[in-house]
Formats: C-alpha cells, sequence, structure tokens
C-alpha cells in the first residue's frame, strides 16, 4: 500500500491538532494568571499540572491513541512496502 504525499499530511495534520491544540488552551488560559514577576518559574509548573489534570479523561486520550496507532501502521507499512 502506498501512502500518497496528501494523504501523509492529512494523517500527519490529524495526528498534531489534537495535540496543540491542548497546549494552546492550557497557554492561552494560564497567560493571563500568572504574569507576575515573582512567578515566573511557578508558571511551569502550573501549567504542566493543569496539563496533566485536565486532559486526563479517557475522551482525550482513547481517540488520541487509536489515532496514534493508526498512523504508525500506515507510516510503517509505507516505509517498508517493497517497490513492485
Amino acid at each position: 500500500m502506498k501512502i500518497k504525499t496528501k494523504k501523509r499530511i492529512v494523517l500527519t495534520l490529524l495526528f498534531l491538532i489534537p495535540i496543540l491544540f491542548r497546549l494552546y488552551t492550557a497557554l492561552s488560559e494560564f497567560y493571563g494568571f500568572y504574569r507576575s514577576s515573582d512567578s515566573k518559574f511557578s508558571f511551569i509548573f502550573y501549567f504542566l499540572n493543569y496539563l496533566g489534570n485536565s486532559v486526563s479523561s479517557a475522551f482525550y486520550w482513547y481517540p488520541l491513541i487509536a489515532l496514534s496507532l493508526i498512523y504508525l501502521d500506515l507510516m510503517i507499512k509505507d516505509h517498508f512496502d517493497k517497490k513492485e
């Protein structure tokens, strides 16, 4: 099975969009709360804590894991596909 370039781009975007969207929402939510000068490093810990707590639901991780496995399976099959 040979994957065309357009399909490869679409699959890669489907794989990356949920991750990038989650990072964007976490950053935008905490940007307003932790802008003071005394909380320079606490922002990182609050951000990582929020990211870990908010995406722990199965509704987020199970589809992402399924998409990741499908993506990796297709790319590996495409990579090792022998030219006929």
